[in-house]
Formats: structure tokens, sequence, C-alpha cells
């Protein structure tokens, strides 16, 4: 393929970092074309991994190479394409790459000149590997030379239009809808035998084909000889032109549809009917893979016919069967092509939904299994009625708030500190509170611990954020595993954590604390074999039973007061909140 450029001249923009760049270095990074940022004369000055990955290289091998360890620069393309920039600013075209190994590949390269921030002349270079499209060119080619020989024994109707002289040619055969060649090649033959309905669209057609636009079918009626209107399906196709550009002939492919249009009129009223009725009707092959969804099935269980074609039926709607399950409803219906029972069935959003199924064999000419037919009728109010009306609401208001806490639960999960991955601040008061409210209500001893790490800034200070961050990490792993599975855990902020104990006094939070404080003063930090070690201040606070109105933000502030008191008598050391802290 010939090299082709725009043109224009190198932008005098410069290239600012902005709001945008970091969308853009998304973009650069993770693009699936090599794109490199080079400057006029060759060098390369950066290559995005979708580069590196095409050449065998890594970036550091790529800016070493250049632009003439990656392409053939012998290529006469290569000195036109250069040139061609230096005119216009831009310019793309097919070249050849060598990649570390050798091999050479054919590639398309666009690159474009445009400065930077100081007004030096860049240029950004994409290039795209386009063997598989030389591949499908060839193939392309051999597919043409074989559709033209498999056009010229169609039992279709085959012909070429003159549209200058408006005169059909070269018919393959020798008769159509009863008329002769003779009556087929005088001009407007076929024009004068079209419906009058489908006259406009027919015109239409035509002239799109005449201005060069597409080549998509069109369905419509023609009168035979006989008088009887007749389906054909027209698909035309360009094959000369004039010099303007223009089609001068085209080629013209008609088949007759008129047994297929009945047949789509009777699957469609058939369609019709079944979407219009109230009950569930599910099609399936003999695998038990959906084919078909009425609109019933989509209105009663929420899945769009779309979202569950091809599908297993059984993993769409988790079907439970009752007197044999599945298995034995399988083997009656292999047996007698029938199967009738109640089971349930589960909605998009996982409800249940009682069913009277009636499922059907559908058998093929050779009376083997061709697929299911299951016309169900949703039975879910009727099941209602027929239970006890009487529920024990107190079961039923437990069971809903496990449900609610166990799923706050699991959405909580998923909001933790990215460092520590304990909860975050915000999440440990959305936990705590709900835990503080169930000791306030039943009179429960509930404790809270806050500690942080001692001196924490000069371990930053002396060993870099990284050895910080890995403190903070072994720190809230010694935590973890002191505390029990319904205490509350959570990174408060910076290097501090708190801790909330249901069910504990101040005295066993501060046995919790105390396990804490000693195993992380045994932890040595150790980046320079200098043995250092860390030491945690620890302040405990329990909810005061003498005080009927308090809040949780009462007690954590109890305990931050208790953790400044450690940190007055010299940290390292765990305090208990006295009135007097």
């Amino acid at each position: 393929m010939d090299q082709w450029c725009m043109k224009r001249p190198p932008s005098t923009k410069p290239i600012v970092r902005g709001e945008g760049f970091d969308f853009f270095r998304q973009i650069y990074e993770n693009n699936l074309d090599a794109i490199f940022l080079t400057a006029p004369d060759g060098r390369i000055n950066a290559a995005n991994p979708a580069a590196c990955e095409m050449f065998g290289m890594t970036e550091e091998e790529i800016i070493r190479a250049g632009r003439q360890g990656l392409l053939d620069t012998s290529d006469p393309r290569f000195a036109a394409g250069l040139e061609t920039r230096e005119e216009t600013g831009m310019v793309r075209v097919e070249l050849t790459g060598v990649r570390k190994d050798g091999t050479r590949f054919p590639l398309e390269l666009t690159s474009v000149v445009f400065r930077d921030q100081r007004g030096d002349l860049l240029t950004s270079t994409i290039i795209r590997e386009i063997s598989e499209r030389r591949d499908l060119e060839a193939r392309l080619k051999e597919n043409n030379a074989w559709l033209e020989r498999l056009l010229e024994r169609l039992p279709d109707v085959l012909y070429t239009l003159d549209l200058k002289e408006r005169k059909t040619k070269n018919f393959n055969r020798s008769s159509f809808l009863g008329y002769s060649y003779e009556e087929l090649s005088q001009p407007g033959s076929i024009q004068a035998s079209i419906h009058p309905e489908d006259a406009a669209a027919v015109a239409a057609y035509h002239q799109k084909i005449h201005q060069g636009e597409g080549t998509e079918s069109l369905e419509y009626r023609v009168r035979s000889k006989e008088g009887e209107w007749e389906w054909v399906d027209s698909r035309k196709t360009v094959l000369t032109r004039n010099p303007d550009g223009s089609p001068r002939e085209i080629m013209v492919l008609l088949r007759v549809i008129t047994d297929r249009k009945r047949a789509e009129e009777q699957v469609a009223y058939h369609a019709r009917i079944l979407e219009s009725i109230n009950d569930i009707v599910v099609g399936t092959d003999e695998n038990f893979n959906i084919r078909y969804w009425n609109n019933a099935a989509e209105r009663i269980f929420g899945w769009r016919e779309e979202e569950v074609l091809g599908k297993d039926v059984s993993k769409v709607l988790r079907t439970t069967f009752f007197d044999g399950g599945r298995e034995e409803s399988i083997r009656l219906i292999s047996e007698t092509g029938t199967w009738k029972g109640e089971v349930i069935q589960f909605t998009k959003d996982d409800q249940p939904v009682n069913i009277d199924a009636n499922i059907m064999m559908i058998r093929d000419s050779a009376g083997k299994a061709a697929g299911f037919v299951s016309a169900n009728r949703d039975i879910t109010l009727r099941k209602l009625a027929e239970e006890k009306l009487q529920q024990a609401k107190d079961a039923v208001e437990v069971a809903y708030a496990e449900l609610e806490h166990a799923l706050a639960r699991e959405q909580l999960l998923a909001r933790t500190d990215s460092l520590t991955k304990l909860f975050n601040r915000r999440h440990f008061f959305l936990l705590a509170d709900h835990e503080f409210s169930v000791a306030m209500r039943y009179e429960q001893p509930v404790s809270a611990i806050i500690f942080d790490v001692d001196h924490f800034k000069n371990v930053n200070d002396r060993w870099g954020h990284h050895v910080g961050d890995e403190v903070l990490r072994h720190v809230s792993r010694i935590a973890q595993k002191q505390v029990r599975a319904a205490d509350i855990l959570a990174r408060y902020g910076g290097e501090e954590f708190i801790i909330l104990l249901p069910n504990s006094s101040a005295e066993e939070a501060a046995n919790v604390a105390e396990r804490i404080r000693k195993k992380v003063m045994a932890y040595r930090i150790d980046p320079e074999h200098t043995q250092a070690g860390i030491t945690v201040s620890v302040g405990v606070a329990e909810k005061d039973a003498r005080v009927q109105v308090q809040t949780l933000d009462d007690l954590v502030r109890r305990a931050d007061h208790a953790l400044y008191a450690a940190k007055g008598a010299g940290r390292n050391c765990v305090k208990i909140y006295q009135a007097s802290v």
C-alpha cells in the first residue's frame, strides 16, 4: 500500500500537562499499538509496553536501538516517508519492522511532529503490525475467486444491468417467473412488473445504487407472467464505473423467496400468539439451552430474551424440582415426552416463583429429541394463599435483621484500609455504632482501645515511607491475631488504630492491649541490621455503667484521653481511662 499523509504543518502549540494528562498516560500505557516519543532525527525517548512486546525488547533496548534498529531503513518508502513528514508534519506509511530476534514483519507507521513546552520539535510515532491484515487480504482475494466460480453455478437469477442503456444483459437463466430471456432483456421490463406498494422502495434502492451507496439487499414483490405476485430478494453490486466514478454496470442477483416469506408470516403469526398470552413459554434445544423466551417470561423472571438465549435453562432459573428431583423429571420426559408438576424457579433478582410447569419434548423428522417447550404458569399468589396466614412476626424480624447484618458485614469487607486491609475509620463507626447500641440496650459491657506507634515519624524519616508502611502492616497483623472475631479492629488514621470489644470490661480490654503492646515491642524493623524496635502507647476505656445516656463518641474520646495519658507517662504502656485522666 502506498503512503498517504495529511497536508498539515507541525503543531506549534506546546504540550502542557493538565487535568487530562493521567488520562492520556493511561491511553499510552494500555494501547495495543506501539507508541513512541521520538526526536525528528530518529532518536527514541520513550516507548510504551505494546512497543516492547511488538519488538521483543525492553524500553532501554528500544531507546538504544533507535529507529534504524527497529525499521528497515533501506526501504525506499522509509526515505519518502521522512520527506513527507518534513513537508507536512505528518505521515502514514507501510514499512518493514525488525524484531530483536531478527524476524521481519509488515507494519503501518503514523508519525506526527509537535513541539514540547520548551518549544523543541518532537515526534510521536504509532506503529501497528499488519501481518494479519496482509493474510486477510490474501485470503480475501482467494475467496473472491471462489465466489466468482460459485456465482457461475448459482440456481438463482444472475444478470448485469447497463445503467446507461437501461438494458439487462448476461442472464444466467433462459427464463424467470415465466418471462423469456428476450422479454427480460427489454429496457425496464422487470421494473414494470414490480408491485405498486413496493415501487417507491425499489426506486430509492436503485437511486442509492446509481449513486454508488451500498449494496444491501431489498425484498419486494414482482408479478409473474401468470399474474401471481412473487417475493424476490434482490442484491446488487457495482461492476464497472464511469470516469466520474458513478456506476456504469451493476450485477443483480435475484432469488425467489415466496415460500420463505409465507413461512415467515406463519412464524410471525404464531410468535404473536405466544407473545400475547399471559403464561410463560420457554423453548430449549435438546441440551436444555434456551432458544425461545416470551414476553411473559421476561415480565415474571426479569431476564430479557437477549440475556438468556443460548444459556442452560437450569442455570438461569435455578429450578428446584420435587418428587424425585431434576434427574427423575428428565427421565420421565425422555420416556413419555411430557412432564407436569410444580417447581420453584428464581427471578433475576433471586426471588422464588412457584410454577405449575408443563414440559413437552419436540422431536425431529427422525423421531429424535430436538428440544423442549415448557408452558408454565405463575402460581405464586395461589401458593401464598394456601400457606398459613399466621406467621411469627418476631421470627421474620430476626431473620431480616440477621440478613441485613450479614449483608452489611459482606459490604464492609470491601471497604477496608488499602494499606493494612483493616476496616477504615468510617466503616468502623458504622459497625461499632450497632454493637454499642446492643450493649446499651442489654446493659452489656463494651470497651474501646486506641493505640498508635510511638515516634512513628522517626521511622519514616530514618528508613523511608516504605519501611513505615511495612511497620503499620505488621502492627495490624499483630493486632488481628490478638482480637476476637466479634471485636472490631480498624485503622483510625495515620499510625493510630482502634478496637471495639463487645462484652469486654476495661480490665479485659487492657489485657488484650498489653498483649498487643508486648508483641509490637518484640518486633524488629531491622532494614539495616540495626535490630531497631518500635513501641506503642495504648489507651483503654469502658462504657460507664453509671451514666444512663452516653454515645460511642464518648467512649472513643475517653479511650483517646487514656492514650494521651499513656504518652504522658513515657509511652510504651497501657492506660485505662479514669475520671481524673
